[in-house]
């Protein structure tokens, strides 16, 4: 079972996952809670902490904030209890929320003002097509050619005008605009099978601004 964590969105979500079939995630509020929504969690499902098999932990970019707190925890979790952590794109995750019939999935996630994180992966495959970069509210519509939805947290800073703009890209209704614990729980299991995760102490939050970690 792992634990799952991913709190780059304005929803922090937290996670158990070993299958598609046995996965349960909750949005939490209150961030300076985490440790207690995590222990809550655990004990209703009466798992000691040394029995998980580690912690796929969303990796950013997003909220300054959130991945200040999930790394922070994560951190002190897995070091107290001798777990590894394998952190996920949180864009990709973001991105397998989508089950659509385009080809190609952008997917975007606020930034500064007017900007958004963006990232666009192959539908069936998840791989990243277009490494993550940081696009102005005004470029999207130019970067938006072809067979492409557009989905994630930033649509909702988008101005009226412009969604409308894109309509032809958004779906309707959009998925999901977390990082669900089901997605990331997957994704983590098929990234890390064969490769030894990273040291807890090289692993740092992908703000994707000029943030110190």
């Amino acid at each position: 079972m792992l634990l799952c964590l991913d709190a780059s969105t304005e929803k922090t979500m937290i996670g158990l996952f070993e299958s598609p079939a046995r996965c349960e995630e909750r949005i939490i509020t209150d961030r300076d809670r985490l440790a207690e929504h995590v222990r809550a969690l655990l004990e209703e499902h009466h798992l000691k902490p040394r029995a998980l098999l580690g912690i796929a932990l969303g990796s950013g970019p997003g909220s300054f904030t959130g991945l200040r707190v999930s790394y922070a925890f994560a951190k002190g979790f897995a070091r107290g209890t001798d777990l590894k952590i394998f952190p996920v794109s949180s864009l990709q995750v973001l991105a397998a929320n989508y089950d659509g019939a385009k080809s190609l999935v952008a997917v975007i996630s606020p930034a500064r003002q007017k900007a958004a994180h963006w990232s666009v992966f192959e539908k069936n495959t998840l791989r990243q097509i277009s490494a993550h970069e940081v696009v102005t509210h005004e470029e999207m519509p130019g970067k938006l050619t072809g067979d492409v939805a557009l989905i994630g947290p930033g649509l909702v800073k988008l101005s009226q005008e412009l969604r409308d703009s894109l309509t032809n890209h958004i779906p309707d209704p959009p998925p999901a605009d977390w990082p669900r614990a089901a997605n990331l729980g997957r994704l983590a299991l098929a990234e890390w099978r064969e490769k030894t995760p990273p040291d807890i102490g090289l692993i740092v939050p992908e703000y994707g601004l000029d943030f110190p970690a």
